[in-house]
């Protein structure tokens, strides 16, 4: 646009027409306003006026395709990709309140003309003049094979149901002007003050003459805190006469749920099944179709539903969905081999249990079991996992919590396991199996039951190829017994824990005979001619010792698990409550001596003094520990320098190796001091400082 006076176009001017004037000159121009858009104005010019409006496939004219009428005729809309703001802009235009895009099926079009255009309306377009036409209006006289008919759900009336009107039960929503009245904003009504007599409103407004009532609770999962309240005359016929009387988050979501009364309602045989979108589960119950809240969902249920549908096999799976359909039942549980819903017991949701839930879903399938290896450890029972699937065997990549790598272990033969370390991947060109898995899998059961949806293969040309392209295959180390040391996956020195109800327990120091610890070392080194010292070198524990009775002698060959039982209802005495630990050994018995030293940080600039025995490193007592001790140890270490320090207290998760080190300035190393061990088989000193040796070396 030019100005008079000017040659030069004028930016960030705004005009303001009223719809009656002949040309733009009419209009009300401000030369210095701001344009808070910061975008140049444009327009689509047409000879030809244009009507849209909706072709309903309902009897209530709610849903169905949009139909476009111009001078060159009419027909179908096909808009390639129909978004939610599009749907609503061609309901406006078609006169409704708003509206959304319909998913459920519709009767297939029947040919003939349609006008075919790329509209997009973005997220702020109130009518269709304000959506950005990438190709423009196309009249065809033949539908083509691309077209993708525009099928929308429209709202004739202010007040709404969340889902459409895809069911007869729905929370409650009212469009309001926004603050400048260009557009509409969806608001939730809040359960309060929300009557029976408004439920009946609602319901006849959205095309149910029999009425309604209020459901006392959120069967669906809409999380939303932010909620209007109502103000409605006392004898309305229409909420759309209602104000708002205020908007706020209230601490406990409450949205008001109204479920429409309906002449001929749907009759299915009761726990029927069906699947809706995203594999979500549909269930017939109560003369209404619902879906199944997800606590306690696991591949039992999965299994029963797919079995009802017709295939061998199921996997659990979640799904955002009970935004639709209202949440019908929940703390379903099926047994392992049963065949259909009728089979498992459940709970009807009554309450609002489920709102801030998902919903359960399956992936069924006719394919076998997954099957499951260790390969590339040092021994048979570790290495990476890899799974054997649809006739392909491959590295398994995902997520591996402890409880997985329990059961998968066990699904081997094996005790129990844990979580190894983890090799990342690195693009060497190789097909992966991307699994997903449940955080709490049942010990002892099948690790079919913790897998969570079908898992995919993916292949690796580099790390760029899959974002699973880069993760880890995971490793896991399995138990060959129900005995170890606290000291690591392959110590022999430390702290006993015995393997329980699907649990590690430490037992008590004074339960555990000679013979028992014998048979311990055994289990814990796969070996017939294992024995055992008992040592008591560890810290009194806390009360998460347990009694533990043993009826195990000294040519036992039976496992810990045979001789060994558990009391974890029962503590240790007062008098005794160290941990039972062991130094196994198989051949000569080893002399205990001092095999090594070192520091350990504990807090800067102080360590821990720490030796050897037993190959298993422990702490130094306090008691005679100074500027002599210090000094030495810190030259054996390469330092100049030392200094003693009080330490802190024992530390209950390492033994206590040495009584005392006595160091005179004579002595030139630190292998010449006079160093008194503790005796781990009798165990009768005691460290009076009850704090371990700590230095700073420079």
């Amino acid at each position: 646009m030019f100005v008079s006076g000017s040659k030069h176009a004028v930016g960030w001017m705004q005009i303001t027409c009223s719809g009656a004037e002949a040309s733009l000159d009419a209009c009300q121009l401000d030369l210095h306003a701001s344009c808070s858009e910061s975008y140049f104005a444009t327009a689509v010019c047409y000879n030809s006026t244009y009507a849209f409006e909706l072709e309903p496939a309902d009897p209530d004219g709610h849903y169905g395709y949009v139909r476009l009428s111009r001078d060159e005729g009419q027909g179908r809309v096909c808009v390639p990709d129909l978004t939610e703001r599009t749907a609503d802009v061609l309901c406006r235009e078609a006169g409704y309140v708003a509206g959304m895009t319909f998913t459920r099926p519709l009767p297939p079009s029947a040919g003939g003309p349609v006008w075919s255009g790329d509209v997009d309306c973005g997220d702020r377009a109130v009518d269709i003049n304000g959506c950005d036409r990438k190709v423009e209006w196309t009249f065809l006289q033949q539908t083509p094979d691309t077209c993708n008919p525009a099928a929308v759900f429209c709202f004739a009336s202010k007040v709404r149901f969340h889902n459409g009107l895809l069911n007869n039960t729905g929370i409650v929503q009212m469009y309001r002007p926004t603050t400048d009245g260009h557009d509409v904003t969806l608001e939730t009504v809040s359960r309060d003050a929300f009557t029976n007599t408004s439920a009946d409103v609602v319901c006849r407004q959205n095309g149910f003459p029999l009425g309604g009532h209020v459901v006392p609770f959120n069967p669906f999962h809409r999380p939303e805190t932010e909620y209007v309240n109502l103000a409605c005359p006392t004898q309305e016929s229409s909420l759309d006469s209602c104000r708002v009387t205020d908007v706020g988050s209230t601490f406990y979501p409450a949205p008001a749920v109204v479920k429409c009364h309906v002449q001929h309602e749907e009759t299915e045989p009761e726990l029927s099944v069906k699947l809706w979108s995203d594999h979500e589960v549909l269930v017939y119950t109560g003369g209404q179709w619902g879906t199944i809240c997800a606590d306690h969902w696991s591949n039992d249920e999965a299994n029963a539903v797919c079995r009802q549908l017709g295939y061998l096999h199921g996997l659990r799976n979640t799904s955002a969905g009970g935004r639709v359909f209202p949440h019908v039942l929940h703390d379903m549980r099926c047994e392992v081999n049963v065949t259909s819903l009728q089979q498992c017991t459940s709970q009807a949701v009554r309450s609002d249990v489920c709102q801030n839930r998902r919903s359960a879903a399956v992936d069924c399938t006719n394919s076998s079991r997954p099957e499951y290896s260790l390969q590339g450890g040092s021994d048979p029972n570790e290495g990476q996992v890899y799974m054997h699937y649809n006739g392909t065997t491959a590295p398994m990549v995902g997520n591996m919590p402890i409880s997985v790598a329990s059961t998968l272990c066990q699904n081997l033969g094996y005790s129990t396991g844990i979580r190894n370390s983890s090799t990342y991947i690195h693009g060497n060109n190789q097909s992966y199996w991307m699994t997903s898995f449940t955080y709490d899998c049942p010990s002892g059961s099948n690790l079919y039951r913790c897998l969570q949806g079908e898992p995919s293969l993916i292949h690796c040309k580099d790390r760029s190829t899959h974002w699973r392209c880069s993760s880890s295959i995971p490793s896991v180390y399995c138990y060959t017994s129900a005995a170890r040391v606290r000291t690591g996956t392959r110590a022999t020195t430390g702290i006993v824990q015995l393997y329980r109800n699907g649990q590690w327990w430490e037992v008590c120091h004074g339960d555990v005979t000679q013979s028992a610890a014998d048979v311990i070392c055994r289990d814990i080194m796969g070996s017939s001619t294992a024995a055992a010292i008992r040592q008591s070198a560890y810290e009194a524990e806390s009360d998460t010792v347990v009694r533990a009775h043993a009826n195990c002698n000294r040519q036992n060959t039976d496992a810990t698990s045979y001789c060994i039982s558990v009391d974890v209802t029962s503590r240790c005495p007062s008098l005794d409550r160290r941990p039972a630990a062991v130094v196994c050994y198989d051949g000569q018995k080893p002399n205990g001596n001092i095999t090594d030293w070192k520091k350990v940080y504990w807090s800067y600039p102080k360590y821990r003094v720490m030796v050897k025995r037993y190959g298993v490193w422990g702490t130094v007592c306090s008691d005679t520990w100074g500027f002599a001790e210090a000094k030495l140890f810190c030259k054996h270490l390469g330092y100049s320098n030392g200094y003693s320090y009080s330490g802190p207290p024992r530390a209950s998760y390492v033994p206590m190796w040495a009584l005392s080190v006595d160091c005179t300035y004579n002595d030139l190393t630190i292998g010449d001091c006079d160093v008194k061990l503790i005796d781990v088989i009798n165990g009768t000193e005691t460290c009076s400082s009850t704090r371990d040796a700590v230095v700073r070396c420079s």
